[in-house]
Order: C-alpha cells, then sequence, then structure tokens
C-alpha cells in the first residue's frame, strides 16, 4: 500500500508540473532559477557541461538542492570504465533517454554524477578527473573534500 501511495504522489506531482509533456526537470529548472551557487572552493559555481547538458536542473551546472533526492552535485569527467561500472550497478549513463534530455554519455563527457554514486566509484578503484570549480557543496555530505581530488 505504501509504495502505492508512493507511485501515484509521484506520479501526480510529475503530471501537474509536466501536463503538457515537457521535460518535468527542465520545466522547474526555469521557473527556480536562484541566486548564484558556490563551488566546494567557495567561488561561484562554474559550468560544468552544456555538451551533453547536465545538472538536475538540465542547466548546465551541478546545483543542487533538496529536491535532488540523488544528490548530483560532483563534476566529473566520465571513463568507460565509470560507465560500465555505472551501468552494471543499475545506472546506464550509456543509453539515450530523450524523456529526460538524455542524450547517453561517452568516454570523456562532463557530467553532474551522484556523489554517492562517485564516492562508491573511488572506493571501487575508479579514478575520475573532478571539476573542483563546478562542484556543488552538496557533495561534501557524502564526500571529504580530499576524495574530490
Amino acid at each position: 500500500m505504501k509504495w502505492l501511495l508512493f507511485i501515484l504522489s509521484v506520479s501526480l506531482s510529475a503530471s501537474i508540473i509536466c501536463r503538457d509533456g515537457t521535460n518535468c526537470m527542465l520545466t522547474h529548472a526555469q521557473t527556480n532559477m536562484s541566486l548564484p551557487t558556490l563551488n566546494i572552493n567557495g567561488g561561484a559555481l562554474e559550468s560544468c557541461s552544456t555538451s551533453p547538458i547536465t545538472g538536475f536542473y538540465r542547466d548546465g551546472t551541478c546545483r543542487s538542492d533538496k529536491r535532488d533526492k540523488g544528490n548530483h552535485s560532483v563534476c566529473a569527467q566520465v571513463t568507460e570504465e565509470f560507465l560500465q561500472y555505472s551501468k552494471k550497478r543499475g545506472n546506464d549513463l550509456i543509453t539515450a533517454n530523450p524523456r529526460y534530455n538524455f542524450p547517453g554519455l561517452n568516454d570523456g563527457d562532463f557530467w553532474c554524477l551522484c556523489a554517492a554514486r562517485y564516492l562508491e566509484a573511488k572506493k571501487s578503484g575508479i579514478n575520475l578527473i573532478v571539476k573542483t570549480k563546478s562542484t556543488h557543496p552538496r557533495a561534501l555530505e557524502v564526500l571529504h573534500k580530499n576524495d574530490l581530488k
């Protein structure tokens, strides 16, 4: 019963936001522009990637807030090894998903990763290049700053 209520609440909120069939995250991002956000170094948060367009809000940055349950705050350059690792763990970042304006990632792309998945991969020996100027402070809820070097 709990799962049914959860699915219904997610479906209803998504249908309210996306009634016209547009991308929910993109629509919400356009109405949720706020003051400039800081990065983990204390400077202005820089763009992670606009090709492909990344971020929970699909605005090119890794800005994150409480709506971002996955904490997509780490800007990292993905490798083929990481993409295969993530796919095996249940998150296929290789296959395109037009519904979410997601083209699929390739080796060398920069992407806003979930902080927990980044840490999991790092502990498994997968080292990624991180753009700290593009990494949101919310990453530090899961990681130590040294984990991002």
